[in-house]
């Protein structure tokens, strides 16, 4: 399994077409709109023998609190992988986070109980 940049927006947009839980937060056009406030966003794809199984649509934001990194409604990832893919997306957004220079990315430090995992993933990723 691999973490990769999709820079192909009908690989991106065609992805979409066999979910149902899909949100225009993690469209190839919100990363646009994104661009165009002076963000700079990361568009992650996740492999797993070369297949497609997950995308995760990236901002970095500047604001007064810190900067940090936003993942609005995501990611999206086939449900037989969600588990393996969390993991290895998390290890790609610590060294973006390190090399974007992006403040408020704190690292896991131990296995969160099921109601932590669900405060981790919003307020991390």
């Amino acid at each position: 399994m691999k973490v990769i940049d999709i820079q192909n927006k009908d690989i991106w947009e065609n992805f979409f077409l066999d979910y149902k839980d899909k949100t225009f937060l993690q469209s190839w056009n919100w990363g646009e709109f994104n661009l165009e406030m002076g963000n700079k966003i990361w568009r992650l794809g996740i492999l797993n023998e070369e297949k497609l199984i997950g995308l995760a649509l990236i901002s970095k934001i500047k604001a007064k609190r810190g900067t940090f990194l936003l993942m609005q409604h995501g990611p999206t990832i086939h449900p037989l992988f969600k588990k393996e893919a969390l993991s290895f997306l998390l290890k790609k957004l610590k060294v973006i986070g390190k090399t974007g220079r992006t403040t408020n990315f704190p690292e896991l430090k131990k296995p969160a109980t099921h109601k932590e995992k669900r405060f981790t993933i919003r307020h991390i990723i």
